[in-house]
């Protein structure tokens, strides 16, 4: 009963800090606006029980673009597109061959945390929702089928970043995003997706 909660809850969270964040912009001199890109590996935490066959390739690239508003020094807010990748299986089921192909994406919306420990090192923290979309297609002894679903879920990460320059920072993170397709039809996992990045601050 408690997760039906926790989406509006960080829903709510959210639309606080975008509140904030624009209010703000208008009124701080120093607006903090930045724009990004990171390119890292994606895990598909249950390929080998939500994709058909025997055997699975369950990393890819990933890559995501994102832009953001730091509008204190310790809260943000940050909106992005993440392509997780193709997640694969083949081999067999049931004795027959087959084989499958697992594509996803989202659209990302984040309340994001730093915490400075010197002047050019930061430490981040994310919580979030995804609005996720798979695309899988699949296939058991010359018979394929097809599946797409949307959905939205809670995400959430930590990084660090660096500024190694007045406006260019590199950014390293981890982040979960939970529950991404559907059971029934898709299959759903949680897909882990290490980056590294840039960062530039208007």
């Amino acid at each position: 009963m408690f997760r039906k909660y926790i989406k509006p809850i960080v829903l709510r969270a959210i639309t606080v800090a975008a509140a904030g964040a624009l209010t703000l912009a208008w009124n701080t001199a120093n607006a903090q606006w930045y724009a990004g890109a990171s390119l890292g590996q994606s895990k598909m935490k249950d390929a080998s029980s939500q994709l058909i066959g025997s055997s699975f390739e369950d990393t890819d690239t990933a890559f995501k673009v994102y832009g953001g508003y730091q509008f204190h020094r310790n809260v943000g807010v940050e909106f992005g597109f993440i392509n997780f990748g193709t997640f694969k299986a083949s081999g067999t089921f049931a004795g027959q061959p087959a084989s499958d192909n697992w594509k996803a994406n989202g659209i990302n919306v984040s309340a994001v945390g730093t915490w400075p420990l010197a002047n050019q090192f930061s430490l981040l923290g994310k919580l979030g929702l995804t609005r996720w979309s798979v695309d899988d297609k699949a296939s058991v002894g010359g018979v394929s089928g097809a599946a797409k679903e949307n959905g939205i879920d809670l995400s959430l990460g930590i990084g660090a970043q660096y500024a190694f320059a007045k406006q260019w920072a590199g950014r390293a993170e981890y982040e979960v995003f939970t529950k991404v397709g559907k059971e029934s039809t898709t299959g759903k996992s949680d897909i882990d997706v290490l980056s590294i990045g840039v960062v530039y601050k208007f």
